[in-house]
């Protein structure tokens, strides 16, 4: 959920949601410098626990977004795109690889269709369950997991 720091002091930061809650959390708990005014994405890890991450409002000089073929650096930040679009093309449309298209991976994406067409219907099953196990894993994901980010990094939207 995407909430502002409303407060901050040297043991403790509060932070205000459009909805009216107000959580408080240890300076601790960010792994960045927040400040006041800053809106930031909370996720809830588990009943006690959020995990924060800032909202960029503008694109900054001092991220770069590294992009291999084999390795995505995550950027922290929370992309457009969809983790139930996604798993849901994944267990549908996957064995077309139009999973891997919406989020970026287009060489996967590629090579999943091209095994699905290109051995004219044999290797079908087996794009198949390649497709529905990416499908759950992204459906079944959480915040920081490899199969929660889009191609450039960014988390997907829960």
């Amino acid at each position: 959920m995407e909430m502002k720091i409303i407060s901050i002091s040297d043991d403790n930061i509060s932070l205000g949601g459009e909805d009216g809650k107000v959580i408080s959390a240890s300076p601790n708990d960010f792994d960045f410098d927040p400040k006041l005014d800053q809106r930031v994405e909370a996720f809830k890890k588990d009943d006690n626990t959020f995990i924060f991450r800032p909202i960029r409002e503008t694109p900054s000089e001092d991220v770069i977004i590294v992009q291999s073929s084999s390795k995505v650096i995550p950027t922290g930040n929370v992309g457009n795109k969809s983790k139930v679009a996604a798993g849901l093309l994944g267990i549908f449309l996957g064995s077309l690889g139009v999973h891997n298209f919406y989020l970026g991976f287009i060489t996967k994406g590629i090579i999943q269709l091209l095994l699905t067409l290109l051995t004219f219907g044999i290797g079908l099953i087996a794009s198949e369950i390649w497709a529905l196990v990416e499908g759950i894993l992204i459906l079944t994901s959480h915040t920081g997991d490899k199969a929660h980010q889009d191609a450039q990094g960014n988390e997907l939207r829960d």
